[in-house]
C-alpha cells in the first residue's frame, strides 16, 4: 500500500478496506505493544497516539485517492 499518484485508483471496496484497517488498526497495536512493554494502564495511551496516526494516514489515503481522481 504505496502512497503514489503514479498507481490508478483502486476499486471503491478496496478503498474501505484499506481505510478501516488504517483506522483501526494502529490503534490497537500501539495500545497492546504499549500495554505489553509497560504495564495495562498504558493500553488507552497507546490507543490514543495510535488513532492519530491511524487517522493521519487515513486522511492522506483519502486525499490521494481524490488527487487520483482528478489526474484521470
Amino acid at each position: 500500500m504505496g502512497f503514489s499518484l503514479d498507481e490508478p485508483r483502486k476499486p471503491p471496496a478496496v478503498f474501505a478496506l484499506e481505510l478501516i484497517a488504517l483506522s483501526f488498526g494502529p490503534p490497537l497495536v500501539l495500545g497492546f505493544g504499549l500495554a505489553a512493554a509497560s504495564g495495562p494502564e498504558q493500553f488507552l495511551p497507546g490507543v490514543a497516539v495510535g488513532a492519530v496516526v491511524g487517522v493521519s494516514a487515513a486522511s492522506l489515503r483519502n486525499e490521494l485517492r481524490g488527487a487520483r481522481a482528478k489526474r484521470e
